[in-house]
C-alpha cells in the first residue's frame, strides 16, 4: 500500500521563487528593502548535480530577479530523495536598524513593569558582526535603557541561514533599576535595606544616618548598591539609680555626624564620651543628673576633750603655832577638770555646683590660759583653763605682829569663754572643723562636724 509523506520543501514552480518573509519587515513594490526568503526548485536533467559554494559568491539571478531586493545570497541547497530536483535557499542581508522596530521580547526587573529589560534577536552577517560598548542606550525605546549584555551565535544545524548568518543577542536593562527595600531593627530605630542595580560609575556618600553601604561591580554595564540606612534615629535612653549619689542617673546615645564640636560641660553632667564609628559616624554617650544630690547628716563616736573650768577661788589661812606667828596660807579652786570623753560627732555635707567660697563659719575653738602664780602667800598652778571673769585671789594684813602691814594679790586672766558659759554649753553640738573638697563632675563638697559636748 503507497503511501504519502509530508514534503521537506516547498513546492514551487521550477526556477520560480517563491517567497517567505520571516519578519515584519516586508519588501515592498518601490524600495524592495525589506527581509526576504526565496526558495527556488530547479531541476538536476540538465546536468549532473554539482552543490555550489555557500560563502556569498551565489546570487540569485533568475528571471523574476528584478521582483526582489537585491543581493540575495545562495544560502542552502537541499536535492530531492530521488536527485531529480534540488532546492535552493536565497537570503538578503539584515541590518541591525531593520531588525529594531519589532524585535524585541520584555521581562522586568525585579518583576517591576516600570523598569523594562528589552531582549533583541538578530539575524545578521557573520562577517559583518561586531560588538558595541555596554551602557549604549536602546535604539528604539532609549531613556534608562542601557545595553547590559551581549553574544553571538551560531544558527542551528537545521537552520537554512546558518552558512552566512549567525544570531545576535542584546540585552537593553533598566539602569538605574528598581529598588528593593526592606525594613531592619537596628540599635538607633527601624534603618531601611535598599539594594538596587545603579550605573557602573554611580557613588554613594554615607553620612551620619548610613549603617552601612557597598558598591559592588557587576559587569562593565552596571553596579549593584546594598545600603542599610536609618530614615530616622532615636536617643536611646538608660536610668541607673547611684548608690553614691543617692540619685538616678539618666544616661542618653546617640548617633551624630563625625566631627561635631565637643559638648561644653553643663552641670550636672557626670560623664561624657564622644566614640567614633566611622568616617561619618560617632555615637554621643552623656549621663547626667537632673538635682544635686540631698544633703546628708552623718554620726560617728569619736574623742573629744573638755578643758579645765575655773569658776572661783577659796581661800584661807592659819598661823603656825611652833613658827613664831608664821601665816600658813592656801587656795581650793572651785574648777571641773580637763578630761577626754566619748561623744557624738555629727557631719553634715552639702553640695554645690562650682567652687566654693571658703566658709564664713565661726568655729568653736576656746582659747584656754594657763593660771600660774607663786607669790609670798598666794601659789596657783591651774594649767589649760577656762576661767570666769573678776577671779583674782588675795590676801592683806594690817598691823601683823609678824608681817606688818601686808598686801597680795593675783589677777586671773578671764577667757573668751567663760567657765560657765561653757558648762552651759553641754548637750549641744558646736562646729569644730569643716572640709571643702572637689567631689565629680564640678560638684563639690562641703562637710561641717559639729561635736555634742558634755
Amino acid at each position: 500500500m503507497a503511501t504519502s509523506k509530508q514534503p521537506v520543501f516547498p513546492q514551487p514552480p521550477l526556477e520560480i521563487g517563491v517567497p517567505n518573509y520571516p519578519t515584519p519587515s516586508v519588501p515592498d513594490f518601490y524600495t524592495k528593502s525589506g527581509h526576504i526568503i526565496l526558495v527556488v526548485k530547479e531541476s538536476t536533467n540538465k546536468g549532473p548535480y554539482n552543490p555550489k559554494p555557500l560563502d556569498g559568491s551565489v546570487t540569485y539571478t533568475g528571471r523574476d530577479a528584478n521582483k526582489w531586493p537585491s543581493t540575495l545570497y545562495l544560502v542552502h541547497q537541499a536535492p530531492t530523495a530521488d536527485s531529480e530536483y534540488v532546492y535552493n535557499t536565497y537570503a538578503n542581508d539584515r541590518t541591525l536598524a531593520s531588525q529594531d522596530p519589532w524585535n524585541y521580547g520584555i521581562t522586568y526587573s525585579s518583576e517591576n513593569p516600570s523598569y523594562p529589560i528589552y531582549t533583541r534577536q538578530y539575524i545578521v552577517p557573520r562577517s559583518e558582526y561586531d560588538s558595541v560598548a555596554l551602557g549604549q542606550v536602546d535604539p528604539v525605546f532609549g531613556g534608562t535603557a542601557r545595553i547590559v549584555k551581549q553574544e553571538m551565535a551560531e544558527l542551528g544545524e537545521d537552520n537554512k541561514l546558518r552558512s552566512r548568518y549567525v544570531v545576535v543577542q542584546r540585552v537593553y536593562e533598566s539602569i538605574p533599576g528598581p529598588t528593593l527595600a526592606g525594613l531592619s531593627l537596628q540599635e538607633f530605630g527601624v534603618a531601611n535595606l535598599v539594594q538596587g542595580i545603579v550605573a557602573p560609575d554611580s557613588t554613594f556618600t554615607p553620612d551620619e544616618n548610613t549603617i552601612s553601604a557597598q558598591l559592588d561591580p557587576v559587569d562593565s554595564s552596571k553596579s549593584k548598591l546594598s545600603k542599610l540606612v536609618y530614615d530616622s534615629t532615636q536617643t536611646l535612653n538608660s536610668y541607673q539609680y547611684d548608690e553614691d549619689l543617692g540619685l538616678v542617673v539618666h544616661t542618653t546615645k546617640e548617633i551624630i555626624p563625625q566631627g561635631t564640636s565637643p559638648v561644653d560641660p553643663p552641670d550636672g553632667l557626670i560623664y561624657y564620651k564622644d566614640e567614633p564609628v566611622n568616617a561619618y559616624q560617632t555615637i554621643r554617650i552623656q549621663s547626667k543628673i537632673s538635682a544635686l544630690p540631698e544633703p546628708r547628716v552623718e554620726y560617728k563616736a569619736q574623742t573629744y576633750a573638755n578643758p579645765n573650768l575655773l569658776f572661783s577661788f577659796g581661800g584661807s589661812y592659819n598661823r603656825l603655832p611652833n613658827d613664831g606667828g608664821a601665816i600658813h596660807a592656801y587656795w581650793l579652786p572651785n574648777m571641773v577638770a580637763k578630761r577626754s570623753y566619748i561623744t557624738t560627732w555629727r557631719h553634715e555635707t552639702t553640695f554645690q555646683y562650682g567652687q566654693p567660697s571658703e566658709p564664713a563659719d565661726t568655729l568653736f575653738d576656746p582659747v584656754t590660759v594657763n593660771v600660774y602664780y607663786d607669790g609670798y602667800f598666794i601659789h596657783v598652778n591651774v594649767p589649760d583653763c577656762l576661767t570666769n571673769p573678776d577671779l583674782h585671789p588675795s590676801i592683806e594684813l594690817t598691823a601683823d605682829p609678824y608681817y606688818g602691814d601686808w598686801y597680795e594679790r593675783y589677777i586671773i586672766p578671764a577667757t573668751t569663754i567663760s567657765a560657765d558659759d561653757y558648762l552651759a554649753l553641754a548637750g549641744s553640738y558646736q562646729q569644730v572643723s569643716y572640709e571643702v573638697d572637689y567631689w565629680k563632675a564640678n560638684i563639690w563638697r562641703v562637710t561641717k562636724q559639729f561635736v555634742l559636748l558634755k
